[in-house]
């Protein structure tokens, strides 16, 4: 297996909740190097991104808004409570058709180049991947 499929396989069994331990055994690396890789390759905050849901990170800020209230005295610190409703307002709001185009772009941007070194992504693949995201575009945006 190629360090390249192995990195893939490593994150994959990284984000299902593997220990490193467990990985390394499985793919045949040291712990050391999963180690390595997740920190170069910022898995921890891969992991954490795709389980914790905007709701969630929405309603941690709000019990922190509700600490201001309690532990407050009647004197309200204005500055920590304006930065935590502005960090609600940010993860309130939905992403924009800009912001999943951009998203598209850049991904298919990534697969083209990957073509170099990666012969499962076919230009006929990446045709039919951006069929699906204008028809993604189309379906969520349309009353917009």
């Amino acid at each position: 297996m190629k360090k390249e499929q192995q990195q893939e396989l490593a994150l994959f069994l990284f984000m299902q909740g593997i220990t490193k331990k467990d990985i390394s055994l499985k793919i045949g690396v040291s712990e050391k190097t999963i180690g390595t890789w997740s920190e170069k390759f910022a898995w921890k905050e891969k992991r954490a991104g795709n389980q914790i849901t905007r709701s969630q990170l929405i309603n941690k800020t709000l019990q922190e808004i509700n600490k201001l209230f309690e532990n407050s005295n009647g004197n309200i610190n204005a500055d920590a409570l304006i930065k935590l409703a502005n960090v609600i307002e940010k993860l309130d709001k939905q992403p924009s058709v800009v912001d999943f185009m951009q998203t598209f772009l850049k991904f298919s941007d990534w697969c083209i180049s990957r073509t170099q070194i990666d012969n499962a992504l076919t230009t006929e693949l990446i045709k039919n991947m951006t069929k699906y995201q204008d028809i993604f575009i189309n379906e969520n945006f349309q009353n917009n």
